[in-house]
């Protein structure tokens, strides 16, 4: 499982912006989804998405929010993996704040 860095993440987008159909926050919980550390868990995690998702349809203010933390959420552009990259920035101190989370 993700540190709890990424389980907030997870709370906190996926009760809100992860419930698009086929938009910058369902991208979002793809990305935070891919970046568990099983193929059980993050399968898990897409199916908590696809339940939420289902629930209701994010606003704009939301589906806006998604799209710039997918444009500030980038690991370095040369990195031979992106995918991995991303899950690294994510999981640091430093990537949580670009992201637009937060530990405290």
């Amino acid at each position: 499982m993700l540190p709890s860095i990424l389980r907030f993440l997870g709370g906190l987008i996926l009760a809100t912006a992860l419930q698009a159909c086929d938009g910058p926050c369902e991208e979002l919980a793809e990305v935070i989804c891919g970046c568990e550390q099983s193929q059980q868990a993050e399968d898990q995690c897409v199916e908590q998405v696809r339940a939420t998702m289902q629930s209701r349809d994010p606003s704009d203010p939301e589906n806006a929010r998604c799209d710039a933390l997918l444009d500030s959420c980038q690991g370095p552009a040369d990195a031979p993996d992106p995918d991995e990259a991303r899950c690294d920035l994510l999981m640091s101190d430093d990537g949580a704040t670009k992201c637009g989370f937060s530990k405290g």
